[in-house]
């Protein structure tokens, strides 16, 4: 299977459902205004958090409003 990640730097994630339960360490693209998850096996919906921590600890959380599936 080809991981689209291989030539971009990728960072970990975590994914925080609506029922409150965590999936940590997931491999994300993050963009200014899309994040890339090239695990099409994790179920991520409209509503969940993505949440990162950027270099400076600061914590920074993206509202997934449209999770835009594609194969």
């Amino acid at each position: 299977m080809r991981n689209i990640f291989s030539n971009f730097p990728t960072e970990k994630v975590k994914i925080i459902k609506q029922d409150l339960s965590v999936m940590a360490g997931v491999d994300a693209l993050v963009q200014s205004t899309k994040i890339f998850i090239d695990d099409g096996s994790i179920n991520i919906e409209e509503g969940d958090i993505i949440e990162r921590i950027l270099p400076s600890g600061a914590k920074e959380q993206f509202l997934v409003v449209d999770r835009g599936f594609h194969k």
